[in-house]
C-alpha cells in the first residue's frame, strides 16, 4: 500500500518539475491567487477552534453503550449497504491503519507544490488558502450532519468482537466519513492548484490521481467496518468540492473578462460590423 502512495507523490513531483522546466521563467508573472490575509487568518483560527469544540460535543453524542447493543437489528441497515456487516473482522485493523496512513499523509502532500517558484512566492497566501479549505471541511463535518444524525458504524454490529471495540465514543457517527472528506480536500486542492499552475497540461491526470487516492481511503474505511457506502460517497463529494473550489474562488484572474468592443470596417464595395466580448 505504501508504494502506491509513493507513486502518487512521484507523479505529482514529476508533473510539477516538468511543468516548471518547460515554462518560461524570464517573464514576470502576476500572483495566481488573491487572498485577504486578515480575513483568511480569522476564518482559519476560528474554524479550528469551533472544530475542536464540535468534536468534543460529537464525542458525547456519538457514544455507544452496552445497552445500545441490545437494540441493534441488522434489518435496520438498508439492503444495499448490508454487505458491510458480513466482512472478515480479522482484516479490520489492517485496513484501518492503511486508510489512516494515506489520510494523514495527504495533509502534508500539498507541500510538493512548493517546487514551483510561483507557489513559493505566495507561500503565506497558499498556506492560508489550504488551511482555510481544511477548516471549512472540518466544520462542515463536526457542526453538520454527524451532530444531529445518529448512525452506527458497521463495526458495532460484529458480535465476534469484544465490547471495547463496539462501545465508546464516535461509534454512532458513521454518516458521513471524515477521513474520506479530509483526503479528498487535500488531494482535490492539489489538483485545482496544479491546473492553475499548468493550464496547458493535461487536466485529467491530477483529477484522476485525486480520485484514486480518495477512493483508496474510502475502500479502506469500508473494509475496516468504519463506514457504509453512502458515508464514504458523501465524504468524498463534500471534501472534493471544498478542496477543488477553494483555489478556484481565490484565483486572481477569475473575474477578469475581455472588454466589449464594437468594430466597424468600411471599404470599397464592402462593409463589416463586428462585436467582440
Amino acid at each position: 500500500m505504501t508504494r502506491y502512495l509513493y507513486i502518487i507523490i512521484a507523479l505529482f513531483c514529476f508533473q510539477a518539475a516538468f511543468g516548471q522546466i518547460t515554462r518560461d521563467t524570464t517573464k514576470t508573472v502576476e500572483p495566481l491567487y488573491k487572498i485577504n490575509r486578515l480575513t483568511s487568518s480569522i476564518i482559519v483560527g476560528a474554524g479550528f477552534v469551533t472544530n475542536a469544540v464540535g468534536l468534543k460535543i460529537l464525542d458525547d453524542r456519538s457514544r455507544v453503550t452496552a445497552a445500545d447493543l441490545l437494540n441493534l437489528d441488522r434489518n435496520d441497515v438498508p439492503k444495499f449497504e448490508r454487505w458491510s456487516l458480513d466482512q472478515n473482522s480479522d482484516n479490520f485493523d489492517r485496513w484501518h491503519e492503511r486508510s489512516d496512513f494515506v489520510m494523514r499523509s495527504s495533509l502534508l502532500l500539498p507541500v510538493i507544490l512548493f517546487a514551483d517558484k510561483r507557489i513559493r512566492h505566495q507561500a503565506v497566501d497558499y498556506a492560508l488558502m489550504y488551511l482555510k479549505a481544511h477548516a471549512i471541511n472540518a466544520n462542515v463535518y463536526t457542526l453538520g450532519v454527524p451532530q444531529f444524525h445518529r448512525k452506527n458504524r458497521p463495526i458495532v454490529y460484529y458480535e465476534d468482537l469484544g465490547l471495547e471495540k463496539r462501545t465508546g465514543v464516535r461509534l454512532s457517527n458513521s454518516f458521513y466519513s471524515g477521513h474520506v472528506g479530509v483526503t479528498a480536500t487535500s488531494f482535490f486542492f492539489m489538483a485545482g492548484v496544479y491546473q492553475d499552475l499548468y493550464p496547458e497540461r493535461n487536466k485529467i491526470i491530477p483529477l484522476a490521481i485525486a480520485g484514486g487516492a480518495t477512493t483508496f481511503v474510502a475502500y479502506g474505511r469500508l473494509k475496516a467496518a468504519k463506514h457504509f457506502l453512502t458515508d464514504v460517497i458523501l465524504g468524498a463529494g463534500i471534501g472534493g468540492l471544498i478542496g477543488y473550489y477553494t483555489p478556484y474562488f481565490h484565483r486572481n484572474n477569475r473575474n477578469k473578462t475581455k472588454k466589449a468592443a464594437l468594430k466597424l470596417d468600411a471599404g470599397y464595395r464592402s462593409f463589416r460590423l463586428a462585436y467582440t466580448f
